[in-house]
């Protein structure tokens, strides 16, 4: 039998993609002291199969919170409708309805007993995330996918109570932003519309588009796009005339910044660029901003990926929605061969455009990137190809690596000397999470020794978390809001089950929608008499 050797570093990845001929070579560098992990390459010959790619991505993502679960489902149905628009067959995977049936059953899980949602089952209300559920299973709906009615009646009731609440409903997005508030209510607006527009209190639109020049750009285009499904394009022409005095676009890109990282996606410039863009090719699919947005969207994807799932799934259908694929992608008659160090890895004939699983994905070993190496596609023959690439590398001294993280983690493993315990004992596990500064959806992932089992007793694990979840190697926390006044201590038991000395990888924490950064503890050894 041959078993995987999980590391005792911190993984990191490194992604790229491109498009050839623009861009063929990656360059692969392992850190000083390192250890490498797996490649995983994939290539689509066209923009079609390549959004496929991402949707897949998307089906394997471990946690499933709200969120998660409508960036995985939302995308796919996106893409199916580019698919069925060019005429191109089923790809292999997952089918539309078996994710949607699994993002249905799971949401309705997840729905709380007033007809909202938060993060997770255990949190309060959360009007961003009651909106982004809602919406979602409205679009899968409207697809044909089966939703329970009494799901969306329950939802959209408390999407309605939540638009017309007081400020301090909206808290967690609002903050210290003066004016974030009405940011959260223009896409709340945005998902009634969509779902059940004759429950749209026009009032409060009317309210909401008078602060047109406070609101930040991702809040104009969802604001734009709720007249635009109410049938009112009038009201929506003052909303796009703003968005195009904001665009930041130099002949070659064209994109939307928010006013700066706060650890929500109102802000991120990936997500807020995709919005625009669907609203601005909502309003005229001709205008030149259309092709730059996409261009600059295609920029920033590393391997299939963006930064986080929600602006991955917010730019996999905002780019479904408003490109479609050449002609040379259709008719692709072209041989491709990836090439490591000169060495052929594997060679592909495309003459579909879409490509079989085993064709599309190459794993390269560990062992063959041990020193890095350059990695180069080459092409003989008509067609398109989109390259993607993402290299897990493991760092073995990471606390000094991210310096600029805004958490500190720490971990104890029980009371004993020398973490020496024998088979059978309890171990108590406590881990402290601070923060610098106020932050939101924060995940803590603990890696578990081998040699030892959890006992897990969810309630008696900390008050402060609103998920958790435990998996054979690591037990993660999920925290809806970390303050910088007051750590956060999480709890739960390991029961010593194998005699040995082990290692517990380090902990480490990051907020899921802030800045890209992951603050890592120490890494422990564990003895078992």
């Amino acid at each position: 039998m041959a078993l995987p050797i999980e590391t005792s570093g911190t993984a990191r990845h490194e992604r790229a993609a491109g498009t050839l001929p623009d861009s063929a070579t990656v360059a692969l560098r392992l850190g000083h002291a390192d250890d490498a992990g797996d490649l995983r390459i994939d290539l689509a010959p066209s923009i079609v199969a390549q959004l496929l790619a991402d949707v897949r991505l998307l089906q394997v993502y471990p946690y499933y919170c709200v969120e998660q679960t409508m960036s995985a489902a939302l995308p796919a149905i996106y893409v199916e409708r580019l698919r069925k628009r060019t005429g191109l067959p089923p790809p292999d995977g997952p089918a539309p309805a078996e994710v949607a049936k699994r993002a249905v059953d799971r949401l309705a899980e997840l729905q709380h007993y007033d007809g909202s949602w938060g993060w997770w089952e255990h949190d309060d209300a959360n009007p961003f995330m009651t909106a982004y559920a809602l919406y979602g299973l409205t679009e899968l709906a409207r697809d044909g996918h089966p939703v329970p009615k009494d799901v969306l009646d329950r939802g959209a009731a408390s999407l309605v109570q939540q638009i017309a609440a007081k400020s301090t409903t909206f808290q967690p997005w609002g903050g210290d932003r003066p004016g974030s508030e009405a940011n959260t209510r223009a896409y709340m607006l945005y998902a009634l519309a969509d779902a059940k527009p004759a429950a749209v209190d026009r009032t409060i639109l009317a309210a909401t588009d008078a602060s047109m020049k406070q609101l930040n750009s991702y809040a104009v285009s969802a604001l734009g796009l709720a007249h635009l499904a109410l049938g009112d394009r009038d009201g929506a022409q003052p909303l796009l005339a703003e968005l195009l005095k904001r665009v930041a676009d130099d002949g070659t890109y064209a994109r939307w910044d928010g006013p700066g990282w706060h650890s929500r996606w109102q802000d991120d410039p990936i997500e807020t660029t995709a919005y625009a863009l669907r609203f601005v090719h909502a309003m005229d699919a001709n205008d030149p901003h259309v092709a730059r947005a996409v261009a600059w969207l295609r920029s920033q994807q590393r391997g299939s990926w963006f930064a986080t799932t929600k602006d991955t799934a917010a730019a996999i259908y905002a780019m479904s929605e408003t490109t479609a694929p050449e002609s040379n992608e259709l008719q692709p008659h072209e041989t491709v061969r990836v090439v490591l160090d000169g060495r052929t890895l594997k060679r592909v004939r495309i003459d579909t455009p879409l490509l079989a699983r085993a064709d599309a994905s190459i794993v390269v070993p560990a062992r063959a990137l041990k020193r890095g190496g350059t990695l180069r596609f080459e092409r003989e023959g008509t067609g398109a190809l989109y390259w993607s690439t993402d290299w897990t590398h493991y760092v073995h001294d990471a606390t000094s690596a991210p310096a600029a993280a805004p958490f500190h983690i720490a971990r104890r493993f029980g009371s004993a000397e020398g973490n020496e315990w024998h088979v059978g004992d309890v171990v108590d596990v406590d881990v402290t999470v601070a923060a610098d500064t106020d932050a939101q959806f924060v995940a803590i992932e603990d890696p578990l020794p081998a040699g030892l089992a959890y006992q897990p007793r969810q309630r008696e694990s900390g008050d402060n978390w609103s998920g958790l979840q435990f998996f054979d190697d690591r037990v993660v926390f999920f925290a809806t809001r970390l303050s910088r006044n007051a750590p956060l201590r999480l709890r739960y038991r390991l029961r010593a089950t194998t005699a040995g000395t082990f290692t517990a990888p380090p902990p480490t924490a990051y907020a899921m929608y802030g800045p890209p950064s992951t603050a890592a503890g120490r890494p422990a050894v564990i003895k078992i008499r």
